[in-house]
C-alpha cells in the first residue's frame, strides 16, 4: 500500500478549502494532516464538505474561546483522509492532549502505520512547549513498538541543520534539536 499524506498548515480553513480541495486531487493524497490555529467546534462540519471523497476528526484546544476573535496561537489539528480507507484506518482516542491528533492505518500483513499530527504552541510558554514535547515523546516510544510512526503537523520551532545553520535559534528551537 502506497500513501500520498500532505501537511497543511493555514490560518484560516475556511478561505482555503478550495485551494486545498484541489490539492487532494491534484496530488491524489491519500490522508491530509492539517494544523490551524483558528479551528474551531463550528469548523468540524466544514472539515466534512472540503471534498466529496474525504471525511475527518479533529481535536481543538479546549482552552479556545470560540466567541472570542482572539484565537491565533490556539491549536485546532485535523485529519482528512480518503473514505476508501475507512475500513483500514483507526483514531486513537488515548491522546490526552488537544495539540496531538493521530490514527492508526492497517496496512494487510505488515506492521500499522502511526500517524500524528502535531500542533505545538506558538506563543513562549516553554512549559507548555516542553510538555507537549514530553507527551510526543510518550507516543513515539510506544507507538514505536507497534508499528511505523509519522509525526507532522506545525512544530513551530525549527531545526538546526547545515542548511540554516546562520540562523539563530530560540529555546523551542533548542529544546526541539535536543528531542
Amino acid at each position: 500500500m502506497v500513501l500520498n499524506i500532505f501537511c497543511w498548515n493555514v490560518r484560516g480553513i475556511m478561505s482555503s478549502a478550495y485551494p486545498l480541495s484541489h490539492m487532494l486531487d491534484k496530488f491524489t493524497i491519500d490522508i491530509a494532516l492539517i494544523t490551524e490555529h483558528k479551528l474551531l467546534p463550528r469548523s468540524a462540519n466544514f472539515l466534512d464538505s472540503i471534498h466529496p471523497s474525504f471525511t475527518s476528526i479533529l481535536t481543538i484546544d479546549e482552552s479556545i474561546d470560540q466567541y472570542s476573535m482572539q484565537t491565533c496561537g490556539k491549536a485546532g489539528t485535523a485529519i482528512l483522509y480518503r473514505k476508501s480507507l475507512e475500513s483500514s484506518i483507526d483514531q486513537i482516542g488515548s491522546i490526552l492532549n488537544d495539540r496531538i491528533i493521530g490514527i492508526e492505518v492497517k496496512v494487510e500483513h505488515r506492521l500499522p502505520l502511526y500517524i500524528f499530527c502535531i500542533y505545538m504552541p506558538s506563543d513562549n510558554d516553554i512549559v507548555m512547549f516542553k510538555n507537549t514535547l514530553g507527551d510526543i515523546e510518550s507516543l513515539l516510544m510506544h507507538y514505536t513498538q507497534l508499528g511505523s510512526v509519522v509525526l507532522a503537523g506545525d512544530f513551530n520551532a525549527r531545526l538546526h541543520t547545515p542548511y540554516n545553520a546562520n540562523l539563530p535559534l530560540t529555546q523551542k528551537s533548542d529544546i526541539l534539536n535536543s528531542f
